[in-house]
């Protein structure tokens, strides 16, 4: 869906969605609040944009790519829904919100994200498609996706591209095929590959599915073999194959 134009009707609350999945990430960051104390800046008296707001705010963002700006998010605080959901009584303003990112430290969100994490590993995993053979609950898809942030976080190397050093980070996940809840989420460099993270993080007994970046380096399906890990991994479309042997496959399977 594309982002509308100032000259176009504003947002309505049908337009955006995730409500669901925003409000179980804010009562996770309220239950977590005692774990990181506010800093002087966040405690100024005068501060009328709170953590929860703010980070609400740009999960907001993430989960609606209609909002496609800075001002389209605090433009959406215009719906009483939005101001509900960020308990607010009023909407918040450009300026607020762009000193906040001087303000709210990331370490707010590594304690959300363990404990959305624990929850994820209490819940129970039911499946039989498999049988013994590959339980879902083994399965994991690995994936990687890359953020462009601002020049001013120069530890988030990049590339160089038309003479200029971009800067990135990249999300490294590993979700449970069984029951869509990640098992495992790291933040790095933009340049951080994702076959070294996923290196680093490999437990035997897993089943891994990954795209083709993964498959750029053979070595890595002997070392998955080598950790008892299974894997299905795309091959690049240059990649020679050579047909060792052959199995029929029932009409069953």
């Amino acid at each position: 869906m594309a982002a509308k134009t100032a000259s176009q009707q504003p947002l309505s609350e049908s337009d955006l969605a995730g409500w669901n999945l925003l409000e179980r990430l804010l009562a996770v960051l309220d239950s977590c609040q005692e774990q990181t104390p506010p800093g002087k800046r966040e405690r100024h008296g005068l501060r009328t944009l709170q953590r929860r707001s703010y980070l609400g705010l740009f999960l907001l963002g993430l989960f609606n790519p209609v909002v496609a700006s800075m001002r389209g998010l605090c433009a959406a605080t215009q719906l009483p829904r939005v101001r509900a959901l960020l308990g607010r009584g009023s909407p918040v303003g450009l300026s607020r919100f762009s000193d906040a990112q001087h303000v709210f430290s990331p370490d707010i969100l590594r304690p959300v994200l363990r404990e959305l994490l624990e929850q994820s590993a209490l819940r129970e995993v039911i499946s039989t498609q498999f049988g013994a053979r590959l339980a879902p609950a083994l399965i994991r898809v690995v994936y990687s996706t890359v953020w462009k942030v601002v020049p001013r976080m120069r530890w988030a190397h990049w590339r160089g591209q038309y003479g200029q050093q971009q800067k990135a980070v990249r999300l490294h996940v590993k979700l449970r095929l069984a029951d869509l809840q990640l098992t495992a989420a790291t933040l790095s460099t933009g340049k951080r590959c994702e076959r070294a993270m996923l290196r680093e993080h490999l437990e035997a007994g897993d089943f891994y599915i990954g795209d083709r970046y993964y498959g750029e380096d053979y070595a890595l399906f002997e070392e998955l073999k080598q950790r008892g890990c299974g894997f299905l991994i795309r091959l690049r479309n240059e990649a020679v194959i050579h047909v060792i042997e052959r199995h029929a496959i029932s009409a069953a399977a």
